[in-house]
């Protein structure tokens, strides 16, 4: 793709393309899905926020809705890299809205999926949206009856509280991983008091 955007131009590309890689996308084996997730990097890259969006965005996104767990991954991951590529308005536009949804999710593999990427992508963000958005979001999961939901708020509160330059909400996220260290499960007292250590 790269070659050719070389020869022929992105417009092209994308046009001739778009209908085989949406095809492709919803193969119904999940290594072709693989592939086409892997290819989606090099998509951001040759096409820009504007056109990616209007390709691929929504697909990208379908991803993290897939039954395979090995395909979620693989979707959470890329989310960092085109992020690095498409810039932080991209992902706070699109990415974060996305990401927010799962909260009511009444399946918990679908409601950590925001926590690994937010854990992943948190440095690209804007401040703003670290401190009006994502921090108060991530704080609200610690009320999830999922305990493997409350340990992976300690460990992504420990990514946040050093990039965070609000006073008030470090204090808030800091009292957050002291109350996740009374937590009834052990597996959450054990990660919130290890990510507490390391944030101070």
């Amino acid at each position: 793709m790269e070659e050719l955007n070389k020869v022929i131009g992105v417009e092209n590309i994308s046009g001739s393309l778009t209908e085989a890689i949406n095809h492709l996308a919803n193969d119904k084996k999940w290594r072709v899905r693989m592939t086409v997730i892997d290819y989606s990097i090099i998509m951001a890259k040759i096409m820009g926020e504007k056109l990616f969006q209007e390709k691929f965005g929504n697909l990208c996104l379908s991803w993290l809705d897939d039954d395979v767990y090995a395909i979620r991954e693989a979707a959470l991951k890329n989310l960092k890299e085109i992020t690095a590529i498409l810039g932080s308005k991209w992902a706070e536009k699109y990415v974060l809205p996305k990401l927010f949804a799962y909260q009511t999710h009444s399946n918990y593999l679908f409601r950590i999926n925001p926590l690994f990427a937010i854990s992943s992508i948190a440095p690209l963000l804007s401040q703003e949206a670290l401190e009006e958005k994502v921090m108060p979001f991530v704080l609200n999961q610690m009320a999830d009856k999922v305990p493997n939901i409350r340990f992976n708020v300690g460990k992504c509160l420990k990514v946040m509280i050093p990039l965070i330059k609000s006073e008030s909400l470090k204090s808030a996220a800091m009292k957050g991983l002291t109350q996740l260290g009374s937590d009834p499960d052990f597996d959450v007292r054990y990660f919130s008091a290890k990510s507490e250590t390391t944030s101070k």
